[in-house]
């Protein structure tokens, strides 16, 4: 039983390392790549991985976000509006290249954060004690949710439950028990 439970705990933290591990090394080649995009801009590689790159920001849970742009149309007008960093990713402008190298470095902060809380036993006793948050946060329910409070309150009461029974109810504590007293 104990062998099991190392067995499938040692796949568990392998499991998360490889998984990081890969999209760290994807980020840290997408980002040497955007590197020399920036310097000599022409490579297509950026332009044919952009999707990508995209994906691997949001695997990493970083947002999208709108940059202000301001341009002068002549007769002391300006023209306002917004436009998506993601999808003006290979552009050359000074704005999108600070933005875009910050979610870089910000992506490989987080993949390597991952990799490391793997092993990190409390990282792995919070996925167990908040595993319905988790799931109902997976399945884009907002934790603030009366159902996502009620299930972990639920699942709360099993834990807490299922730890009196297995305690006062084995017979090698009931046994150590009236060893010490």
């Amino acid at each position: 039983m104990i062998m099991k439970i190392l067995i499938l705990t040692l796949f568990l933290v392998s499991l998360k390392v490889l998984y990081n591990l890969y999209y760290f090394w994807t980020a840290e080649r997408y980002y040497k790549e955007y590197k020399e995009y920036v310097k000599d801009s022409k490579s297509w590689f950026i332009k044919e991985h952009r999707q990508q790159i995209v994906k691997l920001f949001k695997k990493a849970g970083l947002e999208d976000t709108n940059q202000p742009d301001v341009e002068p149309i002549g007769y002391g007008l300006v023209s306002t509006g917004s436009f998506s960093v993601y999808r003006n990713l290979a552009l050359l402008r000074n704005d999108i290249v600070i933005i875009i190298n910050g979610q870089f470095r910000e992506a490989l902060g987080i993949y390597k954060q991952r990799i490391f809380e793997a092993f990190n036993p409390i990282y792995w006793v919070e996925q167990l004690i908040f595993l319905p948050r988790i799931i109902f946060s997976y399945l884009g329910i907002k934790s603030t949710n009366v159902i996502v409070k009620s299930a972990q309150l639920i699942w709360f009461l099993i834990g807490a439950v299922s730890i009196i029974v297995g305690i006062f109810f084995n017979k090698e504590f009931i046994l150590w028990a009236q060893l010490i007293l």
